[in-house]
């Protein structure tokens, strides 16, 4: 069956600067506490002016450089007015008129679906698609709102105004995606790269990276976009991907009805799973935009300057000349190096395991799949588990080295398959030293210390005294082994049966 609809969704991102000071202020951006990295200019103290930070307008370069987006040589600054208690102006300084970048673009790999639409508007797939970034704005962000229950139906009001003022990327996507899995994939790809290059650390939980979601429905083959609906502020991957398919059911469920839907904005109730409104889309466009008359237009070059240069201008290739190599790159360079799949890739990438995934290979002499598949499932599990947010092969408590050392115990028998989950587990809790001192502490040892050359000398002695048996063997009656292993570990009850099993098949083998 083919759905008669087709979504529609846009992601706006609003991501903090990784800047030391605020956009347009020397307040800092790492505040302890509310009163604390606030300048005057940060609470609109009258006779106060903004100075541009030279840092933040780089961050946006190196961002645009990433997208491949065109950066404008000339952009400018403007006012967007409305009330808020945490915007102490009255009006925020963004860019409306010009924005410093524009038409980009980010390719995305979508590896797997698990979206809650029905089976007719989404397919599994393991492919990349490309997000068009439509503009990169910078603008300054407001203060935050805090609302605290003093006894039950009383409340009071706080605002904290550390955070005012500190330089954001407004990162706008066109209505390309179409589904809450999309969009998930483009935003973990995009933290991913807004880390790797530096321009900001991506972290939802803390309010550094926050998205909106434009959401609309039209008929299938339609040129035009159906009525859209924005979902605001929306603090995690999770919520997202519910956020957005929720929001595409119940524009599907109003449509089908034959009813409109309502342009408003909406926010999502964690608890509920569901999207509520808040406000209609007509108050949206009043913001009574006008030019910031206290900055110039932000002047940017092509070529690299001099030294001496004046001040107030920027160059492009002087920015952009030390961008790392971008995720998408590295993706590549692993599937053609190690001929990992792409769902591969991209899971390696997106624990930040790549370095340690190649360190394995480096001290190991074990296949990439075989290394690949210790790290996904065996040390990721564990990892996810215990709720750790790790660099891996800066930070993880269990070295390459460790980790391989895990797999020589099984290989060799002195563990079982069954006991690595309780041997990482360890490690990672206690950062314990090697994984023989593991093993002991947790007495799951299948090896005695017995002497190798001792132990051989039983068995031989067993072997020799029980010809019959050893025939049986030999014609395929593997059980009567398990006998003459009872009678070795009567000799020594501490002995393993797996350890002498082992010996003894050498032995018969030579026989």
């Amino acid at each position: 069956m083919v759905s008669k609809w087709r979504a529609a969704v846009g992601l706006e991102v609003h991501a903090q600067i990784s800047s030391t000071t605020k956009l347009f202020s020397r307040g800092s951006t790492k505040a302890s506490s509310p009163r604390r990295g606030i300048q005057l200019f940060d609470i609109a103290t009258p006779g106060t002016l903004p100075v541009l930070n030279r840092a933040c307008v780089a961050a946006a370069i190196q961002t645009a450089a990433a997208f491949s987006s065109k950066i404008n040589l000339l952009s400018y600054f403007d006012r967007k007015h409305y009330f808020y208690p945490d915007l102490p102006n009255g009006y925020q300084i963004t860019q409306k008129r010009k924005a410093i970048a524009e038409d980009g673009y980010l390719e995305v790999p979508v590896c797997h679906t698990t979206s809650d639409l029905p089976e007719t508007l989404v397919v599994d797939r393991n492919e990349v698609i490309n997000v068009t970034i439509r503009q990169i704005q910078l603008e300054q962000d407001s203060g935050k709102t805090l609302y605290h229950m003093t006894r039950p139906g009383k409340y009071t009001t706080e605002v904290d105004f550390s955070r005012s003022g500190c330089g954001l990327m407004e990162i706008v996507t066109s209505p390309c995606m179409s589904c809450g899995t999309e969009a998930v994939a483009f935003v973990k790809e995009l933290r991913l790269l807004l880390k790797t290059i530096g321009t900001c650390d991506g972290n939802m939980q803390d309010g550094s990276f926050r998205v909106d979601a434009n959401i609309s429905v039209a008929p299938d083959g339609s040129k035009t976009l159906g009525t859209r609906t924005e979902v605001k502020n929306i603090n995690g991957l999770r919520f997202l991907h519910k956020a957005v398919d929720f929001e595409i059911k119940r524009h599907i469920q109003v449509l089908d009805q034959g009813c409109e839907v309502k342009q408003e904005t909406r926010s999502f109730d964690a608890h509920r799973g569901v999207t509520v409104p808040t406000r209609g889309k007509g108050l949206w466009e009043d913001y009574r935009f006008l030019p910031e008359p206290d900055l110039p237009a932000v002047c940017l070059v092509d070529e690299p300057l001099k030294n001496g240069s004046e001040s107030h201008v920027i160059s492009i290739q002087d920015v952009t000349s030390q961008l790392p190599t971008l995720p998408m790159a590295v993706r590549k360079q692993i599937m053609a190096k190690h001929g990992l799949n792409l769902q591969q890739c991209s899971l390696l990438m997106d624990r930040n395991a790549v370095n340690y995934f190649e360190e394995m290979l480096k001290i190991s002499s074990l296949s990439v799949h075989k290394v690949y598949s210790w790290l996904t499932n065996d040390l990721f599990p564990i990892i996810s588990e215990g709720h750790v947010e790790i660099d891996f092969l800066e930070r993880c408590p269990i070295s390459p080295i460790q980790l391989i050392s895990v797999y020589e115990a099984v290989k060799s028998g002195r563990i079982t398959r069954g006991h690595v989950k309780k041997v990482l587990t360890r490690m990672l809790s206690e950062s314990s030293g090697s994984t023989n001192e593991v093993i002991i502490a947790l007495d799951i040892s299948q090896l005695s210390d017995m002497d190798q050359k001792e132990l051989e000398a039983i068995c031989i002695d067993i072997i020799s005294s029980h010809p019959k048996e050893v025939q049986k063997i030999i014609s395929g009656k593997k059980s009567v082994l398990d006998f003459l292993v009872s009678l070795v570990r009567n000799s020594n009850p501490t002995l393993k049966p797996q350890q002498i099993k082992k010996v003894m098949k050498k032995l018969l083998n030579q026989t």
